[in-house]
């Protein structure tokens, strides 16, 4: 999937979201309020509280969601692994891997593929 920033989202065929899914329902219990001046080329600086809430730090990376008058920052990291649960949903029912035998199984037989190659 191809997200860049030089097309519509639309365009580039991404996931759209719903953020009480994604996030859960905000509620000002669960919000930290704060404000940060952008700079003149468009940058700003994500006040130490909310880094710290978002477990990021200099040199990582973040994901903006945007819907409608709303934007998401979320760690790219739990971004990533949040959209690999959401595809992978229903997958091992699927498979028909229903206990954790069958799944060690399956990581047994690959592992097994992969060492014989």
């Amino acid at each position: 999937m191809n997200c860049g920033y030089t097309k519509s989202r639309e365009s580039r065929n991404c996931p759209t979201f719903d953020l009480y899914t994604l996030k859960g329902a905000i509620t000002m219990a669960n919000m930290i309020v704060d404000s940060a001046k952008v700079m003149s080329k468009g940058q700003i600086t994500l006040p130490k509280e909310i880094r710290e809430k978002l477990g990021i730090g200099a040199g990582d990376r973040v994901t903006l969601i945007c819907e409608g008058d709303q934007v998401v920052v979320m760690n790219a990291a739990v971004y990533a692994m949040k959209m690999l649960q959401r595809g992978m949903q229903g997958e091992a029912e699927q498979a028909d891997l229903t206990t954790e035998e069958d799944i060690n199984a399956l990581v047994s037989e690959v592992r097994e593929e992969v060492e014989g190659l």
